[in-house]
């Protein structure tokens, strides 16, 4: 889960990273009195997870309410892929003059979290694009141990910083871990952290994932979720512990786990088959829950059937037929369903769904495509 900018500045702020004085507005007129109380100049930023605010307009500077309440108006009438912007976040600008990168995320060799800091500014690690080896400094976190203060003095001597700033930037990059490792991100990123003259730093942008996986436990990014981007389905089945990814076809997919779920994709795909959206169940999905996911799938319109694919020795099969019969018992004209049940007590799994009107059960992906073509040709 990707947060926006004004929540993740909100956490930044209890962990202590200096921040510049912001107030978020839902209007114009709200902007204004927001810039007057901070004081011009000020920064007008667009609050949207869709890429690409600040070639379209969303990021502004002004020095009086009139040029903010013009520009608060014009952003508030943008529209990024279709989405308008119902926030902006006004922030007493800063001038910019040496700026830092700061960093942490996962390692994807290794998996252990890594540590960066870059004197470029305007990077990301989101898109794992390569960096500087002249302007970068790359640490691997031990995650028993947490990032510690040498690492950091390490990397500001090796990249030559000023050493007046080593200690402002070792502080802001433990704060940075601690919220890393506290909130169970994936990524955590400050861009850029500025100097002024007096040598004090404040962080003017900044970027903080959150591990869908870990929901259950941050109970509080519940709220945080988008509704202009998040489907009431997708919204739904974060609730229950599920992941909802939505596509353009007319199949539903209900898997166990993301790698049988990617398989199972490729393999409609090879056949021409395209799914409307890929459900992957919780782990410790319950009978309730599971039923609650497959009445969210066959509840869109764009379904025409469900293909529910579970391979697994720790998800009871049987929970998962029971959640499948309480979806039927529910649903007045229940759409078709194609069923492939393996692992843990399948075979009293099937014998639950043996007989069940609209439910074919099927041994392999061959009998699946050749079922759920079967299906949609009726």
């Amino acid at each position: 889960m990707k947060l926006h900018e004004f929540q993740t500045k909100a956490i930044f702020k209890r962990e202590g990273i200096p921040l510049p004085a912001s107030f978020l507005s839902s209007s114009p007129v709200q902007a204004k009195q927001a810039a007057s109380e901070i004081g011009y100049p000020v920064i007008l930023k667009a609050q949207s997870l869709i890429s690409g605010r600040g070639k379209a307009g969303g990021i502004r500077l002004t020095r009086n309410d009139a040029e903010t309440e013009s520009a608060a108006g014009d952003i508030f009438n943008i529209k990024l892929k279709g989405i308008s912007i119902q926030q902006i976040l006004v922030e007493k600008a800063i001038k910019v003059e040496n700026e830092l990168f700061i960093g942490i995320r996962y390692d994807t060799t290794s998996g252990d979290p890594s540590f960066v800091l870059s004197v470029e500014g305007g990077i990301s690690l989101e898109d794992n694009a390569p960096l500087s080896s002249s302007n970068s400094f790359i640490q691997t976190i031990n995650p028993l141990l947490g990032l510690q203060a040498f690492q950091v003095r390490q990397a500001c001597a090796n990249l030559k910083i000023a050493p007046y700033k080593w200690k402002i930037i070792e502080q802001t990059a433990l704060k940075l871990w601690h919220v890393f490792n506290n909130y169970d991100a994936t990524l955590a990123e400050i861009n850029s952290m500025v100097f002024n003259e007096e040598g004090h730093a404040v962080v003017i942008d900044c970027k903080l994932v959150i591990d869908d996986n870990a929901l259950f436990r941050q109970r509080e990014f519940a709220g945080f979720l988008d509704p202009a981007i998040t489907s009431f389905a997708q919204a739904e089945a974060r609730k229950f512990g599920h992941k909802l990814v939505r596509l353009d076809g007319n199949i539903a997919v209900i898997s166990n786990s993301q790698g049988l779920a990617s398989a199972t994709l490729d393999e409609l795909a090879q056949h021409g088959l395209n799914p409307a959206l890929v459900l992957i169940l919780d782990h410790n999905a319950t009978v309730s829950s599971i039923s609650a996911a497959c009445q969210l799938v066959q509840e869109d319109p764009s379904v025409e059937t469900v293909f529910l694919n579970i391979v697994s020795n720790m998800d009871d099969c049987c929970s998962i037929a029971q959640g499948i019969i309480r979806t039927h018992q529910n649903t007045l004209s229940p759409i078709p369903f194609v069923v492939r049940l393996k692992g843990s007590h399948c075979v009293e799994a099937n014998k639950i769904l043996t007989g069940q009107e609209n439910l074919s059960l099927i041994e392999t992906l061959d009998d699946a495509v050749q079922k759920l073509k079967e299906v949609l040709e009726e």
